[in-house]
């Protein structure tokens, strides 16, 4: 594949050709299948008189033979980079539909390979069922020679809560575990959600399994919800970013790990029955 521009380039000392030329004719004399897109002549003509592309008069009539040369194959035209893009599409699609077209193996000789797509199939999924089991487990970090609290270890939380649209707002201690947390979190994190949310989220949801019925209002109070934030991003779950909203306030976005991204699956993902 040639994409000839404004420039000649750099000669070859012993030939006085330029590199691309002798490229481009080698892989002629080798019989491989090539296509060519070039700079438009009316381009060519404007591009010259540009000091980034200024060569020498000798360059110019060697550019001008190469191009020709070029234009009397397989070849088509650009002023623009989509007309390069859709010029190469329709060149690799017209030799790939060539019958005689051989890669370095023949697929006449290529045995079937459906075992092996089967057996990678299989082998997939194994290992993706195992990744699964894996985050499920408890973490085993430590910090400063003591373990972290693990998935399944219990956290207590502070949610602040109002019950009517005038009310005051109140305070409800609950305490759950950091897999429920982040089974809540889970879904919501496959879309960048923002911090303010997910605390509303979460608080929402243990308010109403300790209460059984939903507030006007609720929130995780600002300490207890940045321990959340802190032990998610220590076990490795979570990352958090300021970014500008639509509206022009910077806040604070949530993003799942890879592992996150397996732990979510793991509280989240439906067996079959």
């Amino acid at each position: 594949m040639l994409i000839l521009g404004a420039r000649y380039g750099t000669l070859e000392p012993k030939s006085g050709k330029s590199y691309t030329q002798l490229e481009y004719e080698y892989a002629a004399e080798l019989g491989k299948p090539s296509f060519a897109v070039v700079m438009s002549g009316s381009l060519y003509d404007d591009r010259k008189s540009n000091p980034s592309v200024v060569e020498s008069p000798e360059s110019r009539c060697l550019y001008d033979d190469f191009r020709a040369q070029v234009l009397s194959k397989i070849s088509s035209s650009f002023e623009n980079n989509d007309q390069i893009k859709l010029g190469i599409l329709g060149s690799l699609r017209d030799i790939a539909d060539r019958p005689n077209l051989m890669g370095w193996v023949r697929a006449s000789e290529v045995p079937s390979v459906q075992p092996l797509v089967a057996e990678l199939s299989a082998l997939q999924a194994e290992r993706d069922a195992l990744k699964v089991q894996l985050a499920a487990r408890p973490s085993a970090l430590a910090i400063n020679g003591r373990e972290l609290a693990g998935i399944d270890d219990s956290v207590p939380l502070s949610i602040l809560y109002k019950t009517e649209s005038n009310g005051t707002k109140r305070s409800l201690s609950v305490t759950t575990t950091w897999r429920s947390i982040f089974h809540i979190v889970s879904p919501f994190l496959y879309e960048f959600p923002n911090d303010t949310l997910l605390s509303m989220k979460v608080a929402k949801k243990l308010f109403v399994d300790a209460k059984s019925y939903e507030p006007y209002t609720a929130e995780i109070d600002a300490d207890s919800w940045g321990t959340v934030k802190i032990q998610f991003e220590a076990l490795g779950l979570t990352t958090y970013q300021y970014l500008k909203s639509v509206g022009g306030s910077m806040n604070l976005y949530w993003h799942a790990t890879e592992a996150g991204k397996q732990l979510a699956a793991a509280v989240r993902v439906v067996y079959k029955a």
